[in-house]
């Protein structure tokens, strides 16, 4: 499936360098001709100068356009921004304060996306920076460290091969990883890389990969527990191993090009729908033109803005704010009701007897006399175990947050959407988009 990104003839191969565009399943490096780096140049220069003008004005204009609202904001239900409180009893510093701020993070982002496009055309013109891409087998690596956020925890894994080298990584592409335990038995997992958060980290020759923190929430996972405890256990300097997964982003479907994206993410699932979201949205990089995020909090008793994932997609947000609209709900799988298991209420059910051998040699007789030989004896009828008790209707994600059905639009063309989270919520989210708002089966990618 991988070959080296640096031949010409490998087409289907990705590097993190190369634009990601979704009206062409199959990618193909470009020749640079010294009109191109000329043009690249001057672009340069001047998204340059207009961030830095942007960033000088920015004080003097903070005070006109303070609590004014953001033309370029699109209409969004559970928007990252607060509502506007009209309540007169608020003092000027807490009725203004949340957008002042919104305003001002809205600045920084657009020069922040400035400041990425010019990076961009930058490595289009100039090449890669010596990055190789290693082969696409197992690489042997080393524990530099462990930071934690909230029930999430980063394991940065640094390669023996050194700096500058990187795995060959699709687009949302999870890493297999496979370590020894303190008992020398092999343990292996698949998860989510980091990649999104450290652009340097690309250059380091590290990989990050996301795992669930030491705790409750490793349980639902004995794979990467078991990977994660014995890198926990054995600690910095642990050696492990690191591959592409075999879980990644691609769509080769026949609604082309694709100019907009719905997002539905849960969990560690926001992971590589921020990959996702990287890729495809800075100016020039994809025919994406918007993409509705829909972030799907399984936590009550946790903020938002406390979830680091969130708050990710939340700065996303903030850098691409023309393009993104971020939406967040909270979801109660308790208001479900309880699925009664069939199989314990058969056997605990009354069993009809079990026949006893019947002489063949007569024809067996009926009690009851003539009226029992023409319709059979009811007293001696076969015990019928009583019927299971009907299911309650399951009302899923959408039938549990009814603002949600409302938020969502219908298919159309060039709409593709991006599914990430559990197995129930994957199942739900699909049937939904599939059955009530029209989408065509393969308008939607799940990462499983």
């Amino acid at each position: 499936m991988y070959r080296d990104v640096h031949s010409l003839d490998c087409l289907s191969a990705r590097s993190r360098l190369q634009a990601l565009r979704l009206d062409a399943p199959v990618l193909s490096p470009a020749a640079t001709s010294s009109f191109d780096l000329v043009t690249a140049a001057l672009m340069t220069a001047l998204l340059s100068a207009l961030a830095a003008a942007g960033a000088i004005l920015a004080p003097v204009l903070s005070g006109v356009l303070v609590g004014g609202r953001s033309s370029s904001t699109r209409k969004r239900k559970y928007a990252v921004a607060s509502e506007e409180d009209d309540s007169q009893g608020l003092a000027l510093g807490e009725r203004f304060g949340p957008r002042f701020r919104h305003w001002v993070r809205l600045r920084v982002g657009t020069a922040r996306a400035l400041w990425e496009t010019c990076r961009f055309l930058w490595r289009e013109a100039f090449g890669d920076n010596g990055v190789e891409m290693l082969a696409d087998a197992w690489a042997p690596c080393v524990l530099e460290g462990v930071e934690e956020y909230g029930k999430y925890a980063v394991y940065r894994l640094a390669l023996k091969a050194g700096p500058g080298k990187a795995l060959p990584l699709e687009v949302g592409q999870a890493v297999s990883i496979m370590c020894l335990d303190s008992k020398s038995r092999v343990a292996r997992a698949e998860c989510w890389s980091a990649a999104f958060a450290d652009a340097n980290a690309w250059n380091r020759g590290v990989v990050d990969l996301v795992g669930p923190a030491a705790g409750k929430d490793r349980e639902n996972d004995q794979e990467a527990k078991a990977v994660f405890d014995a890198l926990d256990a054995l600690g910095t300097g642990a050696e492990a191993a690191v591959r592409p997964g075999k879980r990644y982003f691609a769509y080769d479907g026949p609604h082309l090009p694709i100019t907009r994206l719905v997002c539905f993410a849960q969990d560690a699932g926001s992971l590589p729908i921020l990959q996702l979201l990287a890729e495809s949205l800075p100016l020039g990089r994809s025919t994406v033109r918007e993409a509705d995020v829909y972030w799907i909090g399984s936590d009550e008793t946790l903020e938002p803005q406390d979830d680091d994932l969130y708050a990710a997609l939340e700065d996303l947000y903030y850098t691409y704010h023309t393009k993104m609209a971020l939406n967040c709900i909270l979801d109660d799988p308790s208001l479900d009701p309880p699925r009664v298991v069939t199989s314990e209420v058969t056997k605990s059910s009354p069993q009809p007897p079990p026949s006893k051998p019947q002489d063949t040699t007569t024809p067996p007789r009926r009690a009851g006399g003539p009226l029992g030989a023409a319709f059979g004896n009811p007293m001696r009828a076969p015990i019928e175990p009583p019927s299971a008790p009907e299911q309650p209707p399951r009302l899923g994600l959408f039938g549990r947050n009814p603002d949600l059905s409302e938020v969502v639009d219908v298919w159309r063309h060039g709409t593709l959407a991006v599914v990430a989270g559990s197995n129930d919520f994957n199942t739900d989210v699909s049937d939904h988009l599939t059955s009530a708002l029209g989408y065509p089966t393969d308008c939607v990618l799940v990462f499983a």
